[in-house]
């Protein structure tokens, strides 16, 4: 196995990858530099969709740049709100599903969500029932909006999730862009809990 896969994965898998990780990283950042606004709506919508491959390691560069070059950058301060959808999509699937195992566990996935990890919402919810990865997109493609809007901009690194509103505090002591995210982060995070409680958790069950 390791004699096949080793040569694969540094021959050819590795630089298909990258060509592809680098390739969305300049489109998306096409996008931005057309219009903002639909760079929010599309990032705050499928990012976490990029997360999934993987492909989100080529933006690293990016927003390092931007905070060392610039002090400030405007790409994440979109994509954070990506996280708080995906944290409502689960609150509102426990609040939602009748299966108190699944109550339970979207709970716990949730809470994780809200601290900035959204690998378990993702593998264990959104991607088992997809109809709750659409009202995640929704949500964090209008929270987007709102960011791009308000041209929010993030000033460091850190975790996500409510841990993040801190970030977006500028260094001369301006609360625009943290008031913007936190308004974002609202309707990112509640959009799909009344998406799930309106028009349920597309469980094969219900």
């Amino acid at each position: 196995t390791v004699v096949v896969t080793l040569p694969l994965a540094f021959l050819v898998l590795g630089p298909v990858m990258t060509w592809v990780s680098n390739s969305l990283a300049t489109g998306v950042m096409a996008i931005y530099g057309i219009s903002p606004l639909v760079f929010g709506v599309l990032a705050g919508a499928f990012w976490q969709v990029v997360v999934i491959f993987g492909l989100h390691y080529a933006f690293i560069p990016v927003l390092i740049n931007n905070i060392t070059n610039l002090g400030q950058d405007p790409i994440n301060a979109v994509f954070q709100v990506t996280v708080l959808a995906l944290a409502g999509t689960a609150i509102g699937y426990a609040f939602k599903t009748k299966d108190k195992k699944q109550k339970s566990l979207g709970l716990s996935v949730g809470l994780t969500g809200l601290m900035g990890i959204t690998e378990p919402i993702i593998y264990s919810i959104a991607l088992p029932v997809r109809r709750q990865f659409i009202y995640a997109f929704i949500g964090g493609g209008i929270a987007g909006a709102i960011q791009a809007f308000n041209s929010a901009l993030i000033y460091g690194f850190g975790n996500g999730g409510i841990f993040a509103i801190p970030l977006f505090i500028a260094p001369d002591g301006s609360l625009n862009s943290m008031i913007s995210f936190i308004i974002a982060a609202c309707v990112a995070f509640f959009v799909p809990i009344i998406l799930t409680m309106v028009f349920g958790t597309g469980e094969r069950t219900e």
